[in-house]
């Protein structure tokens, strides 16, 4: 999508006019120019939820990088987005309803598969000719549309008319499909490879809709049922920031202190110190392999610190825009006085703050295991080579201490292992002792039975947060953290 409707070169106009809302952790891109009104508008902004479709915050400005009013701003917000979502999303249907058109399925195996109604089966088995063209015509012309330089108001209402076309003959099919993907996918069907084939063809179809549900939905939690409009609607509420918005507060200042000073001293490292390193052994006749390998393994382990470190912080942003957006009321889904109310991250209602499901005490390992045998294998050597053999070089003086840096600082923020911690599950978060976790943080979650340990993985860390359970505690805390998993679809396992 980015490479056809966004581009990263901005211009300085639209770089000042958005800067007050700006990321710098993030990078800021600029939309193709859209005609309306005799003037020309582009949409500006950054993408700070991870795999979201959509810029995440964003405004529209005209040439002038002037914010552009709310009729002209949310059509244009529109367009962008069904132009996405037929992208990312609709797109897949074309090969499972292809199938299915050239070879219907027999009702009776949806009845044999499925618990599913007699009407419901004729809505799955009927008018899927009509469904089929029209979602051809719509990926045809936004095909046509990407390849236009600019956009104009004609190009805006040919697509909201092959858009509303396709979804009025589709949307209650797409409705039925997503409850019977989320009842089968309850059911343990993850791996569901149905024994008929033609059934296979409409489980591939039901997956789309489901997968893109949990793209596009706050939280991919199971909070209501949001439309395709509301979807787009629900991102233009919470994603706008005018000119005359305050800005977001930008919170977990020490991550992004932390992350900034890991990141100018790798390349400090990379770019300054070890060529140095290397010039000044080559002038000494002495740059060989071995008196190399050092330098490179520095480097190595300085990029995964790096990365470490960007991870947690990206993780930790996209937990707080993910919550922000969290609908609070299953009962209002995409109500316009919840969405246009914007609230913010020190909002409870939002953060799930308020609510705390579950608590209990908890042992908590969590060792970085590259970084012990890093020091075991690169720090102890050269420091004990130094205090007993004369003929020792700088690099086993100067490499150790700035490696040593990286590891204590890494090992002390954000990570703390080894001792008892306050465990609290929460509507839209774990946390840890201090350390939250947000829905978005984390990857998976895995249950031993047999040592009544929890394993909690997270995506900025390789290895998991291992949870030791106070005794008679496991049963009850992995029954909650199972429908924790369950209502915001994070894979769980249970091991013996």
């Amino acid at each position: 999508m980015s490479e056809f409707i966004f581009t990263s070169y901005v211009a300085s106009t639209y770089k000042k006019a958005y800067k007050q809302h700006y990321d710098k952790v993030y990078p800021l891109y600029k939309s193709k120019e859209i005609e309306v009104g005799g003037k020309v508008y582009v949409l500006v902004g950054q993408s700070r939820l991870k795999k979201h479709p959509l810029l995440s915050d964003f405004d529209i400005f005209d040439e002038n990088g002037t914010s552009a009013d709310e009729s002209i701003g949310q059509m244009i917000h529109d367009y962008i987005g069904k132009m996405s979502m037929t992208l990312s999303a609709l797109y897949k249907l074309k090969d499972p309803l292809a199938k299915q058109v050239e070879e219907a399925i027999p009702p009776s195996y949806l009845k044999e598969t499925f618990a599913i109604k007699d009407e419901e089966i004729t809505l799955l088995t009927e008018s899927l000719n009509i469904v089929n063209e029209r979602l051809n015509a719509l990926i045809g012309l936004v095909e046509t549309l990407f390849k236009k330089e600019q956009w104009d108001e004609n190009n805006i209402k040919t697509l909201e008319r092959k858009w509303n076309d396709f979804l009025n003959e589709y949307e209650s099919r797409a409705r039925l499909l997503l409850d019977l993907a989320k009842q089968s996918l309850k059911e343990k069907k993850e791996e569901a490879n149905f024994e008929n084939e033609l059934v296979n063809n409409l489980w591939e179809e039901a997956r789309v809709i489901y997968d893109a549900d949990r793209l596009y939905s706050p939280l991919r939690a199971s909070v209501g049922s949001f439309s395709a409009d509301e979807l787009i609607e629900h991102n233009y509420q919470y994603g706008r920031f005018r000119q005359s918005d305050t800005p977001m507060k930008k919170t977990n200042k020490l991550g992004r202190g932390l992350y900034w000073f890991v990141l100018y001293f790798y390349r400090f490292s990379v770019w300054v110190f070890i060529p140095f390193m290397f010039y000044a052994l080559w002038l000494d006749d002495s740059l060989t392999i071995k008196s190399a390998f050092p330098f490179v393994i520095f480097g190595i382990i300085g990029s995964k610190v790096k990365n470490i470190n960007k991870h947690h912080l990206l993780g930790k942003v996209n937990t707080v825009i993910a919550e922000r957006r969290a609908v609070v009321s299953q009962n209002q889904v995409g109500s316009s006085d919840k969405t246009k109310g914007k609230l913010k991250e020190s909002d409870s209602l939002a953060t799930g703050a308020s609510s705390t499901l579950y608590e209990t005490k908890v042992f908590a390992y969590h060792v970085i295991y590259w970084i012990i045998a890093f020091f075991c294998i690169f720090i102890v050597p050269p420091v004990y080579s130094y205090f007993s053999i004369d003929d020792t070089g700088i690099e086993w003086v100067i490499y150790p201490l700035l490696v040593a840096a990286i590891a204590i600082i890494t090992t002390i923020y954000p990570f703390q292992i080894l001792s008892w911690k306050r465990f609290v599950v929460g509507e839209t978060f774990i946390t840890l002792g201090k350390k939250k976790f947000g829905v978005k943080e984390i990857k998976e979650m895995r249950f031993s039975t047999d040592k009544e340990h929890v394993y909690i993985y997270v995506y900025y860390s390789d290895n998991p947060f291992k949870l030791g359970v106070e005794e008679g505690k496991y049963k009850e805390l992995a029954e909650v953290l199972e429908r924790f998993c369950t209502k915001y679809h994070i894979p769980f396992k249970r091991k013996s």
